[in-house]
């Protein structure tokens, strides 16, 4: 995604969002292995900052096999492909079930991770999904015009 200069941090402001970028990106290292500690909002907000402030390094996270195809869907979308989406539901939940049945936690604890969990599985789920050409059924791809609903039978043209 190419942006203008005015929009470019400089000086302090260029160090300050690289170095936030770079705790972001460690935030959304560390929630890939913790429920409620969500990934894909830091991994946004991290490639926001390094837009922003460091062409070379955004480069490098668009290039990153675990963070770039989900920051490439997102500014290419605006969405997430399905699969990543229940993916990361399966492992928040997953974990979440994991943390509860093993971990020696106090009441209070449980709690706070199972709300925090399901707080996750929520932010998650409401992400919106792109659909994949290949995922779409067969008939909106041999006919596009009845996918997109322009098509209409009774029209005089048909």
């Amino acid at each position: 995604m190419t942006r203008s200069s005015n929009h470019q941090f400089t000086g302090f402001r260029r160090r300050l969002a690289i170095f936030a970028a770079i705790i972001c990106l460690g935030l959304a290292a560390i929630g890939v292995l913790l429920p409620g500690l969500p990934t894909t909002p830091f991994v946004l907000l991290a490639s926001y900052l390094l837009c922003r402030s460091s062409t070379a390094l955004h480069q490098r996270l668009l290039q990153n096999r675990v963070f770039g195809p989900l920051v490439k869907d997102w500014e290419r979308r605006r969405a997430v492909s399905l699969r990543v989406k229940l993916w990361a539901m399966t492992v928040v939940f997953c974990c979440l079930v994991f943390t509860l049945a093993i971990a020696p936690l106090p009441s209070f604890a449980r709690i706070i991770v199972a709300v925090m969990g399901g707080i996750g599985l929520v932010v998650i789920g409401r992400l919106p999904v792109y659909q994949s050409p290949s995922s779409r059924p067969a008939s909106s791809r041999m006919y596009p015009e009845f996918a997109q609903g322009t098509t209409d039978r009774h029209s005089p043209n048909h």
